[in-house]
């Protein structure tokens, strides 16, 4: 199995690794880095930087259960007892198709309720990335799909501007009930909601800008790491899939679409 797979679309340049839960792990176009990165955490479970799936739960689920019907599901970790964002992260998947600007990669579950099998596709376009996860499962299970990009800050460290309006600010509390709030998210952010008015849109000093588009329910503003800021799109939150309120029927598909569409306006 190859190490890396590139893909190239007039200026566009993705590479992606089928290890690491089949990462992005740069996205360049004409050179620019779209895509934060720290190579130094590939393999323990804690990547930080391109763009992985989240799987079958994203964010983290304190009490580590979840529902399935009256059926109590305790959840696995990834490696290290991680618990957050599924088990997705640190596999290895299989290429199954690949072309000078598409790939597309497949996994086989096997464990507890959600065996089946997942899969990932990327098409590179000179204008845009198209990325798409599916999980289809053998029997009906919770599951919550989601993808973790993260975004390039400055040059000399600071944000780039975030223009991003949402319907609710959903909160958690330790024990992970979760509840809804008026008030606006504390800076910097991490902060989940419920319901994108407009499309989320990153704006460099350079003139860039990259919008994420994706019919997600949840998304998830992340700012507190000096490394990067996260714009995710999920499927569900942590609370709604504990509490089994989205359970995928057996034989049932699970998916979630996401497009990285960049211009430059200076």
């Amino acid at each position: 199995m190859a190490e890396f797979v590139e893909l190239a679309a007039g200026e566009a340049r993705a590479l992606l690794t089928p290890t690491d839960g089949a990462a992005l792990l740069s996205l360049t176009v004409a050179g620019a880095e779209f895509l934060a990165a720290d190579p130094s955490v590939a393999g323990t479970g804690e990547w930080v930087g391109g763009n992985y799936p989240l799987a079958p739960w994203p964010g983290t689920v304190p009490s580590r259960v979840a529902r399935n019907g009256s059926e109590r599901i305790d959840l696995p970790s990834r490696s290290q007892g991680k618990i957050s964002h599924g088990f997705l992260l640190d596999r290895t998947w299989d290429v199954t198709g690949q072309g000078g600007n598409w790939v597309e990669f497949e996994h086989e579950i096997t464990d507890g309720p959600w065996q089946g099998v997942a899969w990932q596709s990327y098409q590179l376009f000179s204008d845009r990335l198209e990325v798409n996860l599916e999980w289809t499962l053998e029997q009906s299970a919770p599951v919550g799909l989601g993808f973790h990009p993260w975004f390039v800050r400055e040059a000399d460290g600071s944000l780039p501007e975030l223009d991003a309006d949402f319907d609710e600010l959903i909160l958690a509390d330790d024990a992970g009930v979760e509840s809804l709030s008026d008030e606006p998210a504390a800076t910097p952010r991490n902060a989940v909601h419920r319901g994108a008015r407009i499309v989320p849109r990153l704006r460099w000093k350079d003139g860039r800008t990259l919008a994420v588009e994706s019919e997600s329910r949840i998304w998830v503003i992340y700012e507190q790491d000096p490394r990067g800021i996260c714009v995710e799109p999920w499927t569900c939150t942590p609370g709604e899939f504990a509490a089994g309120e989205r359970i995928t029927n057996a034989g049932g598909t699970e998916s979630l679409s996401m497009r990285l569409r960049w211009s430059q306006t200076g």
